[in-house]
C-alpha cells in the first residue's frame, strides 16, 4: 500500500467516524451550550436580586446596563454553540436530535427577543415598583426558557454535556 492510499484511508475512516458517533463536534456544541446556558441562569439570577435591592430608578438602568452587557456576551456564545451543532459533520442526523434541536434554538430565539423587550420594558418604567416588578416577570420568563434549552439539550443523546 502506498503512503498515498494510506493517507486517503485514513481520511475517508476520519470523514465517517462523525457519522459513527466517534467525532466529540457535537457534543462539544452541547457541552458548549450547557455551560452557556448555566452561565446565563447565573447571571439571570444575580440580576433579579439585583432589581430587587435597587434603591433608584438610575441604579436600575446602571443595573440593567450590565445585565444587557453580559448577557450579550453569554448568548453570542450560545448562538455560536447552536452554530456548532447545526452544521458540524453530524449535521440533519434526526435520529439524533429529532425536535428537541428546533425547540431549544427556538429557546434561544426565544431568549433573544425577551432581552430586547426587558430593554424596553424597563426604561418605560415610571416608578422603582415598576421596574421590579418587570424585573420579576423576566427573570421567571427566563428562567423558565433556559430550562426548557436545558431539558431539550438533554434530549438530544448525540450532544451529551
Amino acid at each position: 500500500m502506498t503512503p498515498l492510499t494510506k493517507t486517503l484511508i485514513v481520511a475517508m475512516l476520519g470523514g465517517l467516524a462523525p457519522a459513527c458517533g466517534q467525532s466529540n463536534t457535537m457534543s462539544d456544541g452541547g457541552r458548549e451550550m450547557s455551560v452557556a446556558i448555566a452561565e446565563a441562569g447565573e447571571e439571570n439570577e444575580r440580576h433579579a436580586d439585583a432589581c430587587m435591592g435597587a434603591s433608584s430608578m438610575p441604579g436600575m438602568m446602571d443595573e440593567l446596563g450590565h445585565h444587557e452587557e453580559v448577557m450579550a456576551g453569554v448568548m453570542m456564545r450560545m448562538d455560536d454553540a447552536r452554530e456548532h451543532m447545526q452544521t458540524g459533520p453530524m449535521m440533519g442526523m434526526g435520529h439524533c436530535s429529532g425536535q428537541s434541536f428546533e425547540h431549544m434554538s427556538g429557546g434561544l430565539n426565544g431568549l433573544h427577543s425577551e432581552m430586547s423587550g426587558h430593554d424596553e420594558r424597563m426604561r418605560a418604567a415610571a416608578t422603582l415598583d415598576a421596574a421590579q416588578s418587570e424585573c420579576v416577570t423576566h427573570t421567571d420568563g427566563m428562567r423558565g426558557m433556559m430550562q426548557g434549552m436545558m431539558h431539550d439539550l438533554d434530549a438530544m443523546p448525540c450532544m451529551s454535556r
